[in-house]
């Protein structure tokens, strides 16, 4: 029992992480679990001092959410200068739509994966708009898309990691970069992760 317990307090210790905030009903859920048992694994994490409890779930301690802006930065460095990067290139297009997809491993149930995707994939959009400059009619809806396309074996806790992801495309259409537009009258897009200058 006490190694369940420990396992299931990492896991939601990642889940929290990765979210920021997590339900008691959706914990409960993705462990097949009754709600008393995640809220007393929830407490041990709590009287630890790792997560704190707020109004029908958990998040992370105060401590861990006002960091300093230098600590801030920090976080996800590469992800957010790639998001950076691909903003810039995307704003010197004529025609360009970005595409972004959320995924998830497949831990949990379908429900709460599905909704796991879809947040990754809004808190791209929202960085794109608010730090890229995206304008929001250049973004075409957020895709969750669960637990499909997987690309790497859920197996392994590094497969796992691998699948929780987000994809994010530049789509530009050639029809008004060339200055016209195909000869069907269809629009005629292309996708880039880089697009050309």
């Amino acid at each position: 029992m006490l190694k369940i317990a420990t396992e299931r307090q990492g896991r939601i210790l990642e889940i929290v992480r990765e979210e920021g905030f997590a339900s008691i009903e959706h914990l409960a859920r993705q462990f097949d679990v009754t709600q008393q048992t995640v809220r007393r694994v929830v407490n041990q994490l709590c009287d630890q001092g790792l997560l704190r409890r707020i109004h029908g779930g958990v998040g992370l301690p105060v401590q861990n959410q006002n960091l300093a802006y230098g600590s801030r930065q920090g976080l996800n460095a590469d992800a957010k200068r790639d998001l950076d990067d691909l903003a810039k290139k995307a704003l010197a297009q004529k025609g360009y739509m970005i595409e972004v997809a959320g995924f998830a491993d497949k831990t949990g149930n379908a429900a709460v994966n599905q909704a796991l995707s879809e947040r990754r994939a809004q808190s791209v959009i929202n960085y794109l708009q608010q730090v890229g400059d995206i304008p929001i009619h250049r973004i075409l809806a957020p895709a969750g898309m669960s637990t499909s396309h997987e690309a790497a074996d859920n197996k392994t806790a590094e497969g796992r990691k691998m699948n929780r992801r987000v994809e994010v495309k530049v789509l530009v259409n050639e029809g008004l970069v060339a200055g016209s537009g195909p000869s069907n009258g269809a629009p005629a897009a292309k996708p880039a992760t880089e697009p050309s200058r």
